[in-house]
Protein backbone atom coordinates (compact mmCIF):
# COMPACT_ATOMS: atom_id res chain seq x y z
CA UNK A 1 0.00 0.00 0.00
CA UNK A 2 1.76 3.45 -0.90
CA UNK A 3 1.67 6.37 1.20
CA UNK A 4 -0.87 7.71 -0.42
CA UNK A 5 -3.13 5.12 0.78
CA UNK A 6 -2.88 5.18 4.04
CA UNK A 7 -4.67 6.20 6.97
CA UNK A 8 -3.75 9.31 8.52
CA UNK A 9 -3.47 7.47 11.73
CA UNK A 10 -1.26 4.80 10.04
CA UNK A 11 1.15 7.25 9.58
CA UNK A 12 1.30 8.63 12.96
CA UNK A 13 2.12 4.63 14.13
CA UNK A 14 4.78 4.66 11.30
CA UNK A 15 6.32 7.72 13.04
CA UNK A 16 6.09 6.45 16.61
CA UNK A 17 8.01 3.32 15.07
CA UNK A 18 10.85 5.04 13.39
CA UNK A 19 11.13 7.59 16.78
CA UNK A 20 11.19 3.96 18.75
CA UNK A 21 13.85 3.00 16.76
CA UNK A 22 15.83 5.82 16.96
CA UNK A 23 15.37 6.28 20.89
CA UNK A 24 18.08 4.30 22.69
CA UNK A 25 16.62 5.26 25.91
CA UNK A 26 13.69 2.69 24.75
CA UNK A 27 14.10 -1.19 25.78
CA UNK A 28 10.57 -2.08 24.50
CA UNK A 29 7.42 -0.41 23.25
CA UNK A 30 3.64 -1.88 22.74
CA UNK A 31 0.68 -0.67 20.08
CA UNK A 32 -2.73 -1.88 21.05
CA UNK A 33 -6.84 -0.98 20.60
CA UNK A 34 -8.10 -0.77 17.18
CA UNK A 35 -4.66 -1.00 15.23
CA UNK A 36 -3.23 -3.80 16.71
CA UNK A 37 -6.33 -6.00 16.57
CA UNK A 38 -6.59 -5.05 12.57
CA UNK A 39 -9.69 -3.13 13.33
CA UNK A 40 -8.63 0.46 12.95
CA UNK A 41 -10.38 3.35 10.39
CA UNK A 42 -10.59 6.91 10.01
CA UNK A 43 -12.03 7.53 13.65
CA UNK A 44 -9.75 5.37 15.42
CA UNK A 45 -7.47 6.47 18.14
CA UNK A 46 -3.58 5.27 18.41
CA UNK A 47 -2.54 3.92 21.54
CA UNK A 48 0.90 2.74 22.47
CA UNK A 49 2.91 0.91 25.79
CA UNK A 50 6.29 2.54 25.63
CA UNK A 51 9.24 1.41 27.73
CA UNK A 52 12.13 3.18 28.90
CA UNK A 53 15.01 2.02 30.34
CA UNK A 54 16.13 5.72 31.06
CA UNK A 55 14.30 6.82 34.36
CA UNK A 56 11.30 8.39 33.57
CA UNK A 57 12.06 11.89 35.15
CA UNK A 58 14.66 12.14 32.77
CA UNK A 59 12.07 12.32 29.71
CA UNK A 60 10.44 15.01 28.50
CA UNK A 61 6.90 13.04 27.66
CA UNK A 62 5.16 15.99 25.87
CA UNK A 63 8.82 16.29 23.94
CA UNK A 64 9.03 13.05 23.05
CA UNK A 65 5.69 13.24 21.80
CA UNK A 66 6.30 16.35 19.20
CA UNK A 67 7.85 14.02 16.33
CA UNK A 68 4.97 12.07 15.85
CA UNK A 69 2.77 15.16 14.91
CA UNK A 70 1.22 18.30 15.31
CA UNK A 71 -0.38 18.56 18.94
CA UNK A 72 -3.62 20.46 19.19
CA UNK A 73 -3.96 19.61 22.99
CA UNK A 74 -2.10 17.55 25.56
CA UNK A 75 -2.08 16.05 29.40
CA UNK A 76 -2.32 13.91 32.02
CA UNK A 77 -5.39 12.22 32.09
CA UNK A 78 -6.85 10.71 35.64
CA UNK A 79 -5.31 7.20 34.84
CA UNK A 80 -1.61 8.41 34.48
CA UNK A 81 -1.93 8.56 31.00
CA UNK A 82 -0.57 10.38 28.28
CA UNK A 83 -2.74 11.94 25.96
CA UNK A 84 -2.25 13.83 23.17
CA UNK A 85 -4.82 15.10 20.14
CA UNK A 86 -2.64 15.30 16.87
CA UNK A 87 -4.12 17.29 14.04
CA UNK A 88 -7.18 16.62 12.85
CA UNK A 89 -8.84 15.73 16.23
CA UNK A 90 -7.18 11.91 16.07
CA UNK A 91 -6.69 10.66 19.66
CA UNK A 92 -3.53 8.85 21.04
CA UNK A 93 -3.10 7.47 24.20
CA UNK A 94 0.96 7.08 25.65
CA UNK A 95 1.89 5.17 28.65
CA UNK A 96 5.46 5.82 29.84
CA UNK A 97 6.46 3.10 31.85
CA UNK A 98 9.59 1.84 33.20
CA UNK A 99 11.21 -1.24 31.57
CA UNK A 100 10.41 -3.21 34.54
CA UNK A 101 7.49 -3.13 34.23
CA UNK A 102 6.84 -5.07 31.31
CA UNK A 103 6.36 -8.44 33.31
CA UNK A 104 3.19 -7.04 34.46
CA UNK A 105 1.49 -7.60 30.97
CA UNK A 106 1.79 -11.09 31.88
CA UNK A 107 -0.87 -9.93 34.66
CA UNK A 108 -3.79 -8.46 32.16
CA UNK A 109 -6.72 -9.80 32.23
CA UNK A 110 -8.88 -10.80 28.99
CA UNK A 111 -5.91 -9.89 26.42
CA UNK A 112 -5.63 -10.81 23.46
CA UNK A 113 -4.17 -10.04 20.04
CA UNK A 114 -4.30 -11.66 16.64
CA UNK A 115 -1.06 -11.45 16.23
CA UNK A 116 2.63 -10.38 17.97
CA UNK A 117 3.54 -8.52 14.79
CA UNK A 118 1.01 -6.07 15.03
CA UNK A 119 0.99 -5.29 18.56
CA UNK A 120 4.80 -5.35 19.29
CA UNK A 121 6.55 -2.14 18.08
CA UNK A 122 9.81 -2.62 19.49
CA UNK A 123 11.90 -4.97 21.54
CA UNK A 124 15.65 -5.08 21.75
CA UNK A 125 15.90 -7.72 24.65
CA UNK A 126 13.18 -9.68 23.71
CA UNK A 127 11.35 -9.81 27.19
CA UNK A 128 8.39 -8.35 25.60
CA UNK A 129 7.92 -10.83 22.65
CA UNK A 130 8.03 -13.70 25.44
CA UNK A 131 5.56 -11.95 27.76
CA UNK A 132 3.34 -11.30 25.10
CA UNK A 133 3.16 -14.52 23.52
CA UNK A 134 0.58 -16.50 25.24
CA UNK A 135 -1.73 -13.17 24.38
CA UNK A 136 -1.54 -14.19 20.57
CA UNK A 137 -4.47 -15.98 20.23
CA UNK A 138 -7.50 -16.73 19.18
CA UNK A 139 -10.12 -14.81 21.65
CA UNK A 140 -10.49 -16.52 24.98
CA UNK A 141 -13.74 -18.24 25.55
CA UNK A 142 -15.73 -16.29 28.34
CA UNK A 143 -19.10 -18.66 28.08
CA UNK A 144 -17.69 -20.12 31.56
CA UNK A 145 -19.72 -20.73 34.95
CA UNK A 146 -17.30 -18.01 36.95
CA UNK A 147 -17.71 -15.45 34.23
CA UNK A 148 -21.45 -15.87 34.07
CA UNK A 149 -21.66 -15.95 37.82
CA UNK A 150 -19.68 -12.82 37.91
CA UNK A 151 -21.59 -11.05 35.40
CA UNK A 152 -24.94 -12.21 36.79
CA UNK A 153 -23.67 -11.08 40.14
CA UNK A 154 -23.04 -7.26 38.63
CA UNK A 155 -26.15 -6.66 37.21
CA UNK A 156 -28.08 -7.70 40.41
CA UNK A 157 -25.49 -4.65 41.90
CA UNK A 158 -25.27 -2.13 39.58
CA UNK A 159 -29.49 -2.00 38.84
CA UNK A 160 -30.00 -2.23 42.84
CA UNK A 161 -27.50 0.60 43.00
CA UNK A 162 -29.54 2.61 40.16
CA UNK A 163 -32.87 2.10 41.48
CA UNK A 164 -31.62 3.61 44.25
CA UNK A 165 -30.70 6.49 43.10
CA UNK A 166 -33.57 6.35 40.18
CA UNK A 167 -35.85 6.41 43.43
CA UNK A 168 -33.92 9.26 45.67
CA UNK A 169 -34.41 11.65 42.87
CA UNK A 170 -30.86 11.58 41.41
CA UNK A 171 -32.06 11.30 38.21
CA UNK A 172 -28.61 12.30 36.72
CA UNK A 173 -26.84 9.50 38.61
CA UNK A 174 -29.30 7.24 37.97
CA UNK A 175 -29.15 7.71 33.91
CA UNK A 176 -24.76 7.46 34.56
CA UNK A 177 -25.17 4.08 36.07
CA UNK A 178 -27.30 2.92 33.58
CA UNK A 179 -24.49 2.70 31.42
CA UNK A 180 -22.65 0.56 33.30
CA UNK A 181 -25.46 -2.14 34.39
CA UNK A 182 -25.67 -1.86 30.20
CA UNK A 183 -22.24 -3.05 30.08
CA UNK A 184 -23.00 -6.43 31.70
CA UNK A 185 -25.99 -6.26 29.77
CA UNK A 186 -23.94 -6.57 26.98
CA UNK A 187 -21.44 -9.21 28.02
CA UNK A 188 -24.30 -11.34 29.08
CA UNK A 189 -25.72 -11.19 25.38
CA UNK A 190 -22.71 -11.98 23.94
CA UNK A 191 -21.77 -14.83 26.03
CA UNK A 192 -25.17 -16.25 25.49
CA UNK A 193 -24.64 -15.54 21.40
CA UNK A 194 -21.21 -16.45 21.00
CA UNK A 195 -19.93 -13.13 20.18
CA UNK A 196 -17.19 -12.40 22.57
CA UNK A 197 -14.79 -11.05 20.46
CA UNK A 198 -15.26 -7.39 21.66
CA UNK A 199 -15.36 -8.60 25.52
CA UNK A 200 -13.36 -5.84 26.67
CA UNK A 201 -15.36 -2.88 24.99
CA UNK A 202 -19.33 -5.15 24.47
CA UNK A 203 -20.72 -1.71 23.08
CA UNK A 204 -18.00 -2.02 20.18
CA UNK A 205 -19.48 -3.12 16.89
CA UNK A 206 -22.60 -3.94 18.16
CA UNK A 207 -24.67 -3.54 15.22
CA UNK A 208 -22.80 -6.17 13.30
CA UNK A 209 -22.20 -8.36 16.20
CA UNK A 210 -25.87 -9.39 17.91
CA UNK A 211 -28.76 -10.54 16.82
CA UNK A 212 -31.03 -7.89 15.39
CA UNK A 213 -33.66 -9.49 18.26
CA UNK A 214 -31.21 -8.33 21.10
CA UNK A 215 -29.87 -4.93 19.60
CA UNK A 216 -33.77 -4.42 19.77
CA UNK A 217 -33.97 -5.16 23.03
CA UNK A 218 -31.07 -2.77 24.14
CA UNK A 219 -32.42 0.04 22.01
CA UNK A 220 -35.40 -0.16 24.84
CA UNK A 221 -33.39 -0.27 27.62
CA UNK A 222 -31.80 3.20 26.52
CA UNK A 223 -33.13 6.56 27.91
CA UNK A 224 -32.14 10.04 27.87
CA UNK A 225 -32.69 12.47 31.12
CA UNK A 226 -36.59 12.51 31.90
CA UNK A 227 -37.81 10.33 34.83
CA UNK A 228 -40.60 8.76 32.95
CA UNK A 229 -38.47 7.56 30.32
CA UNK A 230 -35.51 6.96 32.50
CA UNK A 231 -37.65 4.15 34.78
CA UNK A 232 -39.00 2.75 31.59
CA UNK A 233 -35.43 1.98 30.53
CA UNK A 234 -34.80 0.84 34.19
CA UNK A 235 -37.56 -1.69 33.90
CA UNK A 236 -36.74 -2.56 30.20
CA UNK A 237 -33.09 -3.06 31.01
CA UNK A 238 -33.66 -5.44 34.21
CA UNK A 239 -36.88 -7.08 32.85
CA UNK A 240 -33.73 -8.31 29.89
CA UNK A 241 -30.87 -8.79 32.52
CA UNK A 242 -33.54 -11.09 34.40
CA UNK A 243 -33.80 -13.43 31.47
CA UNK A 244 -30.52 -13.29 30.36
CA UNK A 245 -29.30 -14.55 34.17
CA UNK A 246 -31.81 -17.37 33.84
CA UNK A 247 -30.22 -18.34 30.44
CA UNK A 248 -26.82 -18.36 31.64
CA UNK A 249 -28.09 -19.98 35.40
CA UNK A 250 -29.28 -22.62 33.57
CA UNK A 251 -26.53 -23.34 31.19
CA UNK A 252 -24.22 -23.10 33.93
CA UNK A 253 -26.05 -24.53 36.84
CA UNK A 254 -26.07 -21.21 38.77
CA UNK A 255 -27.80 -20.21 41.86
CA UNK A 256 -29.75 -17.05 41.89
CA UNK A 257 -30.82 -15.13 44.97
CA UNK A 258 -34.49 -15.11 43.89
CA UNK A 259 -35.89 -13.07 46.90
CA UNK A 260 -33.14 -10.64 46.25
CA UNK A 261 -33.89 -10.45 42.49
CA UNK A 262 -38.03 -10.12 43.79
CA UNK A 263 -37.15 -7.04 45.86
CA UNK A 264 -35.02 -5.21 42.62
CA UNK A 265 -38.26 -6.15 40.98
CA UNK A 266 -39.68 -4.00 43.48
CA UNK A 267 -37.09 -1.22 43.50
CA UNK A 268 -37.09 -1.08 39.80
CA UNK A 269 -40.63 -0.65 39.30
CA UNK A 270 -41.82 1.22 42.01
CA UNK A 271 -41.09 5.51 42.13
CA UNK A 272 -40.94 5.29 46.01
CA UNK A 273 -38.82 8.25 46.24
CA UNK A 274 -42.29 10.32 45.82
CA UNK A 275 -43.06 9.07 48.97
CA UNK A 276 -39.80 9.92 50.59
CA UNK A 277 -39.84 13.46 49.15
CA UNK A 278 -43.47 14.43 49.92
CA UNK A 279 -42.95 13.29 53.56
CA UNK A 280 -39.56 15.39 53.59
CA UNK A 281 -41.32 18.58 52.05
CA UNK A 282 -43.87 18.14 55.07
CA UNK A 283 -41.53 18.35 57.39
CA UNK A 284 -39.48 21.29 55.88
CA UNK A 285 -43.02 22.85 55.84
CA UNK A 286 -42.98 22.80 59.83
CA UNK A 287 -39.29 23.62 60.44
CA UNK A 288 -39.07 26.85 58.25
CA UNK A 289 -36.83 29.56 59.84
CA UNK A 290 -38.92 32.78 60.19
CA UNK A 291 -36.76 35.33 59.98
CA UNK A 292 -35.82 38.31 62.54
CA UNK A 293 -38.40 40.78 60.70
CA UNK A 294 -41.29 38.64 61.37
CA UNK A 295 -41.83 37.51 57.58
CA UNK A 296 -41.92 33.81 56.86
CA UNK A 297 -39.13 32.64 54.60
CA UNK A 298 -39.78 31.08 50.89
Amino acid sequence: MGPENLLEQEVLIAKVRDLASRDERLVAALMYGSFAMSEGDHLSDIEFYLYFGAPLDRVDRRRWLEPIGSIELHYVNEFGTDTAIFANAIRGEFHFEPATSIPSVARWDNAWFPSQNAAIVLDRTGELTRTLAPFAQEPPAKDSRTTAEFVSRSLTNWTLMGANLLNRGESAGALALLGRVHVDALKAARMIEGSTVHWLSPSRHLEDDISPESYERFRTCTAALAEPGLRAAYVATWRWARELMDVLAARHELALPHGLLSQIDERVSSPIHRRVLASDDALGSQSRVTPRDGSSEA
